[in-house]
């Protein structure tokens, strides 16, 4: 079953997303989900799952639990405050809301990997988030600046563009390059490569009717101008497939508001992820050892081929002891780097 959205999904609910000016009368967060309380004719809830969903919901309950310390910050900044802008950045799954109150502040809210919550000043300054994290190539944490991260924008992409990422793909097939590398998902990318007849499996650089692939995103983005809920078996998508769906409703975002967040897990399935740890954290040891045997290996070779250079060194350093006439005659030498008269070492150049 669906279990998150897509960047063109996305794009979709932003569509049908009609509360530019109305008022976030509460907060909540409990259970994996945020809730903005949210004002306008009547009052709905703006369903917040990171990293899977985001979605209207008429009649969602809050939690009557005890108010996260995040929860109590989110109330602080943005209760009464007024929705100004709504907006996907650029392609990303990643919801950008901007609220003002005393100042304007910035609700970033990201549904790709573990998803989370940010909230910011109108400088993408930090305030708060339900995850403070350092990455490989972003950090996440009180007073730093937020940085959105950078893809291939599939609304605006060019001929030239989309020729060039192609062409120099290394993916199977065009299928999986138009999933990832242009980032439609896989559902979206198997349907471009229907309506556009081209083969999914056909290897990335082989694909020579580019233009047909812009003219059926230039369709999809026509779709999701009025999007409703196409239900299939494991699919809610906002605009028909080309197969037959079994249900429609009137919007995307009823349709995504039926999505479970939680399921029941089995001992089994428990025992299994638990084992799959272990063997991945053993792969990773058995990584980091290779790479020690690896690096070992090459200084061993390094100090056998200049066995005897080192040895003559070596023989000096012992027949003299003297440490302090020992670096006044090896520090004009070339290859000696350093000598440390308090460790007693020599560092040498090979």
């Amino acid at each position: 079953m669906k279990k998150n959205i897509s960047s063109l999904e996305l794009a979709a609910l932003v569509n049908e997303f009609d509360f530019v000016n109305s008022k976030i009368s509460q907060v909540y967060h409990n259970e994996g989900e945020v809730l903005l309380q949210i004002h306008k004719g009547g009052k709905f809830f703006l369903r917040i799952v990171p990293g899977k969903f985001v979605c209207l919901s008429p009649d969602k309950k809050p939690s009557k639990l005890h108010p996260t310390s995040f929860c109590m910050q989110l109330r602080k900044h943005l209760n009464n405050g007024i929705i100004r802008k709504i907006y996907q950045q650029d392609a990303e799954r990643i919801l950008v809301l901007e609220v003002e109150k005393e100042e304007k502040k910035i609700l970033i809210i990201e549904l790709y990997s573990q998803g989370n919550v940010v909230l910011t000043n109108n400088k993408f300054e930090i305030y708060g988030a339900i995850i403070q994290k350092k990455w490989k190539d972003r950090l996440v944490k009180v007073g730093e600046t937020y940085q959105f991260p950078s893809s291939t924008n599939w609304k605006k992409i060019t001929a030239q563009e989309l020729k060039k990422i192609l062409t120099e793909s290394e993916k199977r097939n065009v299928a999986v390059s138009l999933a990832t590398q242009v980032g439609l998902g896989g559902v979206y990318a198997e349907e471009l490569c229907e309506r556009a007849k081209i083969d999914p499996n056909l290897p990335p650089k082989e694909v020579k009717d580019v233009k047909s692939i812009l003219t059926t995103l230039k369709e999809f983005m026509k779709n999701i101008e009025k999007p409703k809920g196409h239900f299939y078996p494991d699919q809610i998508t906002p605009f028909p497939l080309t197969k037959e769906p079994e249900k429609i409703v009137d919007t995307y975002s009823e349709a995504i508001n039926t999505l479970q967040t939680s399921s029941i897990v089995s001992p089994y399935e428990k025992k299994i992820k638990g084992m799959q740890k272990r063997m991945d954290e053993q792969h990773l040891a058995m990584e980091n050892l290779n790479s020690k045997i690896e690096k070992n290996t090459k200084k061993g070779e390094l100090i056998y081929n200049n066995y005897s250079k080192l040895q003559k060194l070596l023989d000096y350093v012992n027949s003299e002891q003297n440490w302090a006439v020992i670096k006044d005659n090896l520090s004009s030498k070339s290859k000696i780097k350093k000598v440390d008269l308090k460790k007693k070492t020599i560092v040498v150049d090979l």
